[in-house]
């Protein structure tokens, strides 16, 4: 990464129109694939993929406030948008056509009067039939994205023909990343180094895991992250069993301190990116604990490779009981990996839970983090069950290996001296 965040006129970085142009050519070219002729898209993470319009939290996933029908031919995009932001929208993104949404949430089966949520599937499905006999895309069914039985149903009624093949679409168009996708991903990776090396200066006795996540939060807005999820930060006995989430729990010497700054992103694009720290010099079995942590991560990372499947991957790590769980699915979110993108969660997803029987081809142009986790069995009054280290890197596929986009020293851990 040679350049900075900002757009200038003597330096071309990260292309937004370029990016916005392949992203839209891929989404048609997958959707023409599965014989779509439009996708009705519901989830945040798609809009904003054809849209270029998100980075509100309160739209994130499928929430029912906004959707987009998006045309397999070159036509333009239609976005229904909250009637808050509807006025906005239609203003900063000319390449849209906004319209009004009709809200859907789910939640309004539950939190208002009996029929409420009916009367708005009912008005909302009208709406999107109207508007693909408007711009002729009716003949064929329509691809949704997230299948809500709501939802398709109300569609069914009016005569409209949904598949959920606009999902498979979307993740196969989705799956290989652009250049300048990948040039986000490290852009964001670049942010979170820069939190990393302020843990490295401020961990020392009494810091709390709190301050640490504010301090994250805090500094990602001000080197240029869009969102910027409240991190996990454990230390201590936090760290295993991992808590998987922060307290105002005050880090005493010996701790090590396992910091997982995930969901953090740039223009969309997400993080997931941990660091061991030690507050203080580490002792022996801190420091085996952190060469199997590493050697599992690499290990994987050495597999990957032109036709490597995510069993080759999986298969580097040891089973859930080799480290005190009883199953695989047990040890979920232990050792390893999903695709990154603008989802935290993206497909490749590897885990010996189902990678061993269920292998997919590894490809260049795939982003996706590795992360792995081993105890260090050093049991004690402050430490019951011991503490842990744990490692995540964010990778980009190439043609020959991999690329990796994450660049904090991770041969060791990091030691905070104090």
């Amino acid at each position: 990464m040679s350049y900075g965040k900002l757009a200038v006129d003597w330096e071309e970085g990260i292309n937004i129109e370029r990016m916005r142009k392949e992203r839209i050519e891929k989404a048609r070219k997958k959707a023409k694939e599965y014989g779509l002729e439009s996708i009705l898209l519901l989830h945040g993470d798609n809009i904003r993929y054809v849209a270029m319009r998100g980075g509100v939290h309160l739209f994130m996933g499928a929430t029912g406030y906004r959707y987009a029908i998006f045309p397999a031919a070159e036509k333009t995009t239609t976005l229904f948008e909250v009637g808050m932001r509807r006025g906005y929208t239609a203003n900063c993104a000319p390449w849209l056509c906004v319209k009004c949404s009709i809200p859907i949430m789910p939640h309004l089966a539950s939190s208002t009067p009996v029929g409420v949520r009916e009367g708005q599937l009912k008005k909302f499905a009208l709406q999107i039939k109207g508007e693909l006999e408007s711009q002729g895309l009716s003949k064929d069914p329509v691809g949704i994205d997230v299948y809500d039985y709501g939802v398709v149903n109300a569609l069914k009624k009016v005569g409209v023909n949904v598949t959920s093949d606009g999902a498979k679409a979307m993740l196969s168009a989705r799956k290989l990343k652009t250049k300048d996708e990948v040039e986000c991903l490290r852009m964001i990776a670049s942010i979170i180094e820069s939190i990393f090396a302020k843990y490295h200066e401020i961990i020392k006795p009494g810091v709390t895991e709190m301050q640490l996540r504010g301090l994250a939060t805090k500094m990602a807005y001000e080197a240029g992250s869009d969102w910027a999820s409240a991190p996990d930060i454990n230390s201590g006995h936090h760290t295993w069993p991992m808590a998987v989430q922060a307290s105002d729990r005050a880090i005493r010497p010996g701790d090590l301190i396992a910091a997982a700054l995930c969901s953090l992103s740039y223009n969309g694009y997400k993080s997931c990116y941990y660091r061991t720290f030690s507050c203080g010099r580490p002792n022996q079995a801190q420091k085996d604990s952190y060469a199997k942590t590493l050697d599992l991560c690499y290990s994987a990372i050495k597999a990957i490779k032109p036709g490597a499947t995510t069993k080759d991957l999986a298969e580097k790590w040891p089973s859930a009981k080799e480290f005190g769980y009883p199953s695989e699915d047990g040890a979920t979110l232990m050792q390893w990996g999903h695709g990154i993108g603008l989802g935290l969660y993206e497909t490749p997803m590897i885990s010996r839970i189902w990678s061993l029987d269920h292998p997919d081809k590894i490809e260049p142009g795939m982003t996706f983090a590795l992360e792995t986790i081993w105890p260090t069995g050093e049991k004690s009054y402050d430490y019951p069950q011991g503490q842990a280290t744990r490692l995540e890197e964010m990778l980009h596929v190439t043609e020959t290996g991999v690329d990796i986009l994450t660049k904090w020293p991770a041969d060791e851990i990091t030691v905070c001296e104090y």
